[in-house]
């Protein structure tokens, strides 16, 4: 089977390969709860080393290890990205948590299984309709079977209930989830000179440029009626971009 990958999905994994990016990311976006037990300092991203190839493709860059609390062990955080809401999401989470656990029992056996904390990022042109638990997807098991049936929940940042002053983090993180808050939705192509105004602040910075062309062939391949020279007013000689 062929596979191709979204610009959506390229864009994501690209902004939260940034260790800062993803930090400040995490940091806004998770529950309080789970945010104050994390020591996001010690945030790894898990690329080849730890993910199984045959599961690649979904997370390679978004597989993510951090300590918590005062305990020794390590805490991954998987991330899912949706374009449209999928009702069976949570199952498919699950064969994902699965994937890991038997990774990680190949590599440290006599280890604890660790505590996987699955999040779905959402930006859709609707809200999310659905349950983020598993036992959502039964019709309401009696009681006496509910030792026997595996149930857990996601994480949801659904983007359409944010509003745009309500995206928060480092200046990479805004960009891009605002890119994806309104990608598919009426009016994405006049949002996006606000949007880009905030890169500014990257322009001096030489590690910001690979992060600006990301963003902008991102543009190029998402809005329909934008070309290069629309995207004039953020460029700056020298910066240099092969478009």
């Amino acid at each position: 089977m062929i596979r191709t990958t979204s610009p959506h999905d390229k864009l994501i994994k690209k902004f939260l390969a940034d260790r800062e990016t993803a930090a400040s990311f995490f940091d806004h976006y998770l529950p309080p709860d789970i945010r104050e037990s994390l020591c996001l300092e010690t945030l790894e991203i898990c690329k080849d080393s730890f993910v199984d190839p045959d599961l690649r493709e979904f997370f390679s860059d978004l597989l993510y290890k951090v300590r918590f609390g005062d305990r020794s062990g390590y805490l991954y955080m998987l991330i899912e990205h949706k374009s449209h809401p999928e009702k069976h999401t949570a199952l498919q989470v699950l064969g994902y948590i699965r994937g890991i656990w038997a990774l990680h029992l190949k590599q440290a056996a006599q280890q604890p299984l660790p505590i996987i904390v699955p999040l779905v990022l959402h930006h859709g042109p609707r809200p999310w309709p659905y349950s983020t638990d598993l036992l959502s997807l039964m019709e309401g098991p009696d009681k006496r079977f509910i030792p026997y049936i595996p149930d857990f929940s996601f994480v949801l940042v659904d983007l359409f209930r944010f509003s745009d002053k309500d995206i928060k983090g480092v200046v990479l993180c805004r960009v891009n989830l605002l890119l994806l808050k309104h990608v598919l939705t009426p009016g994405y192509e006049d949002k996006i000179p606000g949007i880009l105004s905030l890169l500014k602040t990257l322009l001096e910075k030489q590690t910001g440029l690979q992060y600006i062309e990301t963003v902008i062939r991102y543009i190029l391949s998402t809005a329909e009626n934008m070309s290069a020279e629309n995207l004039e007013p953020i460029r700056k000689p020298p910066m240099l971009l092969t478009l």
